[in-house]
């Protein structure tokens, strides 16, 4: 803990000088991921994480960088970082993730993985505060932001528990609903596949409009929700094939159209050729008349 602690206060120095190179703090960083590996043998990192909150906003900043590489290696030592604290790092978490969301605003993909890939890990491994990224959902104005949040509840589903994800109840459901009723098509199918991870089918099949229930069935149809919309609304299924006919018959339709205009088209490129060497034989061809009158003479 004593190297962790000197590591703490020269990173919070270099992190803190407003002149120091962008590698400086990489390197700072990374020694602090370092030290915290070294540490593999304690049984609560509820300590080590205590000294790391006081970096927490000088982190934060530097996830918040506009230079990809160091967004990058700030973003992998993190993940180095939780691995090793495991749920313990739930404190440090609800401070960074502003910080690490907000990466999904960026316009370049090397700033936006980096930060996809360190929630993701957070979401496996640490129970952090869905309220606050609830507050973050709803102030949202990108649709990548959206999905990003909205794939972090399917991770939810999958690694947490349901006596940790029963506190945050009504935190999931507004943001689903949110979702739902996004003005983006990739937002709501993303809230669609969150409903298909959960099993409180009755509740959420009735969260969900006739054509977000359409929807649902056509993408996920194996899903429980899927078949339990099917069951009470069995309309919907005729409806889908009926539509699966006629598109179809549509592309078929389609198809026929394309293959007759070609045809079309190869024909009349074809017929000007054929013309033009029926010219060329009769400008080449010696007309009776002229014959007669050579034969004359």
């Amino acid at each position: 803990m004593e190297r962790l602690l000197l590591q703490v206060q020269e990173t919070q120095k270099v992190l803190q000088k407003p002149e120091s190179d962008w590698s400086d703090r990489c390197a700072s960083i990374k020694d602090i991921a370092t030290a915290v590996e070294s540490l593999r043998q304690l049984e609560d990192y509820k300590d080590v994480v205590q000294l790391l909150l006081s970096l927490s906003r000088d982190i934060g900043l530097q996830i918040s960088a506009i230079r990809s590489k160091l967004v990058k290696n700030v973003c992998e030592d993190l993940i180095r970082i939780v691995i090793v604290t495991g749920r313990d790092f739930r404190e440090m978490a609800n401070v960074l993730l502003p910080s690490i969301i907000g990466t999904s605003k960026n316009t370049s993909a090397a700033i936006r993985h980096p930060g996809a890939k360190l929630l993701s890990k957070l979401s496996e491994k640490v129970r952090y505060d869905l309220a606050i990224v609830r507050k973050i959902y709803e102030n949202a104005m990108q649709a990548k932001t959206c999905v990003l949040i909205l794939e972090q509840l399917r991770i939810v589903f999958v690694y947490w528990s349901d006596e940790e994800v029963l506190p945050w109840d009504s935190d999931i459901l507004e943001m689903v609903r949110l979702g739902l009723n996004g003005q983006h098509n990739n937002v709501r199918k993303a809230a669609r596949d969150v409903l298909c991870r959960s099993e409180r089918v009755d509740e959420l099949r009735e969260m969900l409009s006739d054509q977000a229930k359409a929807l649902l069935v056509q993408e996920q149809r194996d899903s429980s929700l899927a078949a339990a919309i099917m069951k009470k609304h069995p309309e919907l299924v005729t409806k889908l094939e009926a539509l699966s006919r006629n598109r179809a018959s549509f592309a078929q339709s389609r198809f026929r159209l394309r293959k007759s205009v070609q045809n079309t088209e190869i024909h009349m490129s074809a017929t000007p050729s054929l013309q033009l060497e029926q010219q060329e034989v009769l400008e080449q061809k010696p007309s009776s008349s002229g014959r007669k009158r050579r034969e004359d003479q």
